[in-house]
């Protein structure tokens, strides 16, 4: 619904507005709905990119896990051989992480493992202070926007069971003319 100007073009202004706020508004209805997600459909997610990232999952956390850690094992290699496993804990449903969350999950960490945090309600201001300092360089924390744009960026080597349980649709836009 954009409205031609004189000379037949777009106005890049009412573009650039009327993508801003489809984008807005994509954004809120695919965080509701992953808000909406249960805890162990949020972990399958999870594993679902790391499995397009080419990461291989060696553990994964009973389904009547219901708290604890670390919610599943992650290896670069197939056989878990190398020496760095990635330990990954889900957060779902709950408030931001704070910095006690990250020094306990921190606890759990080994010498030579890395530590993935997702957290779908996010992490508290003072994390992000932590996480910059070298104590915490062995946790990536991942939240919803983040978890997002990864999954975006590894689209197209998704399984198909995974695309249909985030089920995305590709739109094109007018863009404007820089």
């Amino acid at each position: 619904a954009l409205r031609l100007s004189e000379g037949g073009k777009q106005d890049a202004s009412e573009i650039l507005m009327v993508l801003e706020m489809v984008q807005e508004r994509a954004w809120q209805l695919i965080e509701r709905f992953l808000h909406e997600k249960k805890p162990m459909e949020i972990r399958t997610l999870v594993a679902d990119l790391m499995r397009a990232m080419q990461y291989h999952i060696t553990w994964n956390a009973p389904v009547e896990k219901k708290h604890g850690q670390v919610d599943m094992v992650v290896h670069a290699d197939p056989l878990g051989a190398k020496s760095t496993r990635i330990l990954v804990q889900v957060k779902h449903k709950g408030q931001p992480v704070t910095v006690e969350g990250i020094k306990s999950f921190l606890s759990v960490l080994g010498q030579n493992d890395f530590g993935l945090l997702m957290s779908t309600g996010g992490f508290t201001r003072d994390v992000a202070e932590e996480l910059s300092s070298r104590s915490y360089a062995k946790i990536n924390a991942m939240d919803l926007e983040k978890f997002f744009d990864l999954w975006i960026r590894n689209y197209d080597k998704l399984e198909q069971d995974a695309r249909s349980r985030l089920p995305l649709k590709l739109i094109y836009f007018l863009s404007p003319a820089e």
